[in-house]
């Protein structure tokens, strides 16, 4: 059975992507200030998307993903083979790398592709997660001429990594939702789900 490890990313959301109707809560995904409609996102923070499981950021929170500026992600020790990532880029489709450390020296370096998240078919073979039906505007009106995407997009390790830190890539127009990496297949200090 595949073991992963879904990294809570509470303290690391700096965006807001999501705008609600009724609330008129308007979101700002893009530096336009343009946003998924949240009504059309499930409400579900445990989630299992081709097998895979992710902790999803809670409905109506404050922030909901990360805006790639940097940031440096503690996770536990140990060695992974794979790491997936639920988001999507804005005002294009971008590629950049990003590192993977043990304490403070660089492990690997692999770059992270994402498609538009306007965009109707992947760029770099991602999956559909969640399409919506529009684009909310910084003035809170749902635009219906382009569909909006969260796409899922899986980096594969050539071989085993040991880490215990993740450090993204400078590019605001990209931006996560969930991050999970998959565990090499070991008996000790695994956690299945």
């Amino acid at each position: 059975m595949e073991q992963y490890y879904p990294l809570p990313l509470d303290d690391y959301y700096n965006n807001n992507g999501f705008s609600y109707d009724l609330e008129q809560r308007i979101g700002n995904f893009t530096t336009f200030g343009s946003s998924y409609p949240g009504d059309e996102i499930p409400d579900q923070k445990d989630l299992i998307i081709e097998d895979i499981p992710f902790l999803f950021p809670e409905a109506k929170s404050t922030f909901n993903n990360i805006e790639l500026e940097n940031q440096r992600l503690s996770v536990p020790e140990h060695h992974y083979t794979a790491m997936s990532i639920l988001g999507a880029a804005d005002n294009g489709s971008y590629d950049e790398n990003v590192e993977y450390h043990l304490n403070d020296t660089l492990v690997h370096r692999m770059p992270l592709a994402l498609t538009n998240w306007t965009d109707q078919m992947p760029k770099y073979n991602e999956k559909v997660v969640y399409r919506c039906s529009g684009i909310y505007t910084q003035k809170g009106s749902l635009l219906t001429s382009k569909q909006t995407t969260i796409w899922l997009q899986t980096i594969q390790f050539e071989h085993p990594i040991h880490i215990n830190a993740i450090v993204l890539p400078d590019n605001p127009c990209m931006h996560l939702f969930a991050i999970t990496l998959k565990k090499e297949n070991t008996n000790e200090h695994a956690t299945t789900i």
